[in-house]
């Protein structure tokens, strides 16, 4: 039995992996997110009811990504531990829309059961995996997408790594648009006031008929 870090309540039925996550949690930040599903033929954006799944990028003291919502039911929650470096971050991120897609499809491909033997292996902890077992997963997810109706829209928010990773986006062969901030307003406790960051004029309302 553990005891919350911050709380003090005990947590039954909680394993050390699980707990560490958990303290690791309230420390970390959600900076991105990667939105998988069926781009539209003739525009942008995505076709309506497609969505096959979601992941959150979490950064803080070590990255991770969390399937946050999937059509299937194994793969909601799962957590993965990556390498802090930029671009492998981003790699991870493009290697889990493939699992979420892959895992959709009748025809399992045998490069997703690899992967969900190697992920069982580490715990989660990509960290871990042999190099040349991680780049066989992404040198398959670069060409496996090619001529696949699936998009992913990956969203960067303000300081997040994303933003800064589109030369991996255009690396694999799924439709993609990459987002970032635009304008933004913070406050930061640390200048206690509004952090205002981005060009352009917001759009105001003063003056609409309401």
């Amino acid at each position: 039995m553990l005891r919350h870090p911050i709380s003090g309540v005990m947590l039954h039925g909680v394993t050390p992996f699980q707990f560490y996550d958990c303290r690791e949690a309230l420390l970390s930040t959600i900076t991105g997110e990667i939105l998988i599903g069926r781009g539209h033929p003739n525009d942008d954006g995505m076709m309506a009811f497609s969505i096959l799944g979601r992941l959150q990028l979490i950064e803080g003291e070590r990255a991770s990504w969390v399937i946050a919502s999937s059509q299937e039911k194994w793969l909601r929650d799962y957590r993965f531990t990556t390498a802090p470096r930029p671009g492998q971050i981003a790699m991870c991120g493009l290697i889990l829309s493939w699992v979420v897609i892959a895992a959709t499809e009748e025809d399992r491909d045998p490069m997703l059961t690899r992967f969900c033997d190697a992920h069982a292996e580490v715990r989660g902890d990509l960290t871990k995996m042999e190099k040349t077992d991680f780049r066989s997963f992404w040198d398959h997810m670069r060409s496996w997408g090619r001529g696949r109706p699936q998009k992913v829209i990956a969203t960067s928010f303000e300081y997040g790594t994303l933003s800064h990773q589109c030369g991996v986006f255009e690396e694999q062969s799924l439709d993609f648009e990459l987002l970032t901030t635009m304008r933004s307003r913070l406050y930061s406790q640390w200048l206690s006031g509004p952090v205002e960051l981005g060009g352009g004029s917001p759009m105001s309302t003063r003056g609409l008929a309401v």
